[in-house]
């Protein structure tokens, strides 16, 4: 698996993870609250960076297709972490993919 697809995967998984923390903030917990804004908007550059990713490695019908299955896995994925939990793993998520993105960019 080349490291390209490793960021795009991370970053795709950061992406998902502030959709999901985005949907169900009135209910979340108190790491959720303090963790909403880096998660959130982190995830919506993660997002468009992965995409962009598995288009470059891929090319773009399969990039395309992959950045959609791999999103609707790590949704379903994301909404059965628990707030906080899953709010930390984005977090982190998003830490390795950018720095896989920036090594892979540059």
């Amino acid at each position: 698996m080349s490291e390209a697809i490793l960021a795009a995967l991370f970053l795709n998984f950061a992406g998902a993870v502030g959709a999901v923390t985005m949907r169900s903030l009135p209910t979340g917990s108190c790491v959720t609250y303090k963790l909403f804004a880096p998660v959130v908007y982190g995830g919506a550059i993660a997002t468009f960076l992965a995409m962009f990713l598995f288009i470059k490695d891929q090319g773009f019908l399969y990039g395309i297709v992959y950045f959609f299955a791999s999103g609707y896995v790590f949704v379903l994925l994301g909404s059965l972490l628990m707030d906080g939990f899953r709010s930390m793993l984005g977090l982190g998520a998003l830490g390795i993919g950018g720095y896989l993105a920036v090594h892979v960019l540059l």
